[in-house]
């Protein structure tokens, strides 16, 4: 991550839980990316041409099948939800860069419309799956980071951030930033702007907070203040979901890429005779 030479304003004033008076309930699927070549072969029709050739792109081979596993398996899943077969599912991307539903296929009932976020780090892919409410979700693996005295990740930590994570025994350090750039990067992902500047100034992540309750502090307008929870993953890796609202209930969820593919057979009788 190179440093574009600025730094976050002042430091957010705390403040307490999420009063919104959006309750969101959240899906949070978390999916192996391990499938053989053949499952792959498949499958990576329902991708769009646009999917397939960023896929192509990685230099690393390895890279561009995680790439289609994860998004094979997340139209596998919105499938569920819209009840729409993963190969017709319109995906389309704002300016930022983030993924959504087209608005017919959003908004198929009157529970609001579908809102979902996808991560994947290694062989670890999760999805977000939500109504009425953004959401976004971050998973990474933890290892050793850039030296977090130089001025790299600068862009992407406030000056307390930093001096937090600079304070911090060298043995300590790679679990803590890692935890609390999951946390940015979920805020960030659900506020529906990336790791830009102009999100992460109206935010920003107690870094000595081991449990997500009190560790975000928020700074942005009450209307869309977010509520930040931690997600339980396998040694070596952490994540976080975010949602602007109320976080009431997140239902954590495990599927191969092979039952969400049995699944979603099993469902295409009923799609076609609608």
């Amino acid at each position: 991550m190179a440093s574009d030479g600025r730094s976050h304003g002042a430091a957010p004033q705390m403040r307490g839980p999420s009063t919104h008076p959006v309750v969101v309930d959240v899906d949070i699927w978390q999916v192996p990316l391990i499938a053989r070549r053949s499952w792959i072969e498949r499958n990576v029709a329902v991708l769009s041409d646009g999917e397939r050739r960023r896929a192509a792109r990685r230099i690393i081979p390895r890279d561009g099948d995680r790439f289609a596993i994860s998004h094979i398996a997340l139209r596998l899943l919105l499938s569920r939800y819209c009840d729409v077969p993963p190969a017709a599912l319109s995906l389309v991307t704002d300016e930022f860069g983030k993924p959504r539903l087209s608005g017919d296929q959003a908004c198929r009932d009157d529970a609001g419309p579908l809102q979902f976020s996808l991560s994947h780090a290694a062989d670890a892919a999760l999805v977000a799956v939500t109504r009425k409410s953004a959401v976004g979700v971050d998973v990474e693996r933890v290892r050793p980071w850039a030296d977090v005295s130089g001025g790299g990740l600068a862009p992407f930590f406030c000056p307390r951030e930093l001096a937090a994570l600079r304070n911090l025994p060298p043995d300590a350090l790679a679990d803590a930033l890692t935890r609390c750039w999951v946390r940015k990067e979920a805020v960030a992902k659900a506020l529906g702007t990336g790791m830009i500047r102009r999100s992460l100034a109206s935010f920003e992540i107690d870094v000595s907070a081991r449990d997500h309750d009190g560790a975000l502090m928020w700074a942005g307008p009450p209307e869309s203040t977010p509520t930040l929870r931690d997600l339980p993953m396998s040694s070596g890796y952490l994540a976080a979901v975010a949602a602007i609202g109320s976080l009431r209930r997140v239902v954590n969820r495990r599927a191969t890429v092979r039952e969400l593919t049995a699944r979603c057979a099993a469902r295409e009788p009923r799609a076609r005779g609608r």
